[in-house]
């Protein structure tokens, strides 16, 4: 965007308003034509109120959107009669009307193989509730981390994942199941 001046119309020093009375301000802007274009600025006008010593201001700020451009251009570009949309041709619809059959419902699929499985390794199942994990699950992720290890170093980590996922669903449902025991056993 580009930046324009204003400046006021009347005395350039200063216009004195007097205190409660309504003053109508004009801002004008004369742009040349290699000026056209869209402009997005902020006015600001400060207002200084001499009756208090030091003089206090008080500023008023309005934001302006200015498109400017050659009038001939305007009244050649205006419409020279109402906007009219387009009409909607009526076509006639002849032929059967043909109904689609339901989709078939969700089946349980045939599979011809069973999938392999991937099982946690024994070393990663046992160290999950041991309290040297972090010291064990570190011995078993590669020392680094680059294009021929990151298999493995991710794999290390989703096993970890599962496992301590199964620790949460197991420690939930026992607590639940605790509790149903606790509620049916009655005190005493």
């Amino acid at each position: 965007m580009r930046s324009f001046s204003l400046k006021l119309v009347g005395t350039q020093t200063g216009t004195w308003i007097p205190y409660r009375s309504p003053q109508v301000l004009e801002v004008t802007c004369t742009p040349g034509p290699e000026d056209e274009g869209l402009y997005e600025d902020v006015l600001e006008l400060i207002f200084f109120d001499k009756s208090i010593s030091p003089p206090a201001g008080f500023p008023i700020t309005r934001s302006l959107k200015v498109n400017v451009g050659s009038q001939a251009d305007h009244t050649v570009l205006q419409p020279t009669s109402p906007y009219v949309g387009k009409r909607r041709k009526y076509v006639p619809f002849t032929g059967e009307i043909r109904f689609s059959t339901r989709p078939l419902t969700w089946t349980k699929n045939n599979w011809k193989d069973n999938m392999p499985q991937y099982n946690v390794p024994n070393i990663i199942a046992e160290s999950t509730s041991s309290p040297h994990a972090h010291a064990i699950v570190k011995g078993i992720l590669p020392n680094d981390l680059n294009m021929t290890t990151y298999g493995a170093y991710f794999q290390v980590l989703a096993h970890v994942e599962e496992e301590e996922q199964k620790l949460v669903i197991c420690s939930s449902f026992y607590c639940r199941e605790l509790q149903k025991f606790a509620k049916t056993a009655g005190p005493g």
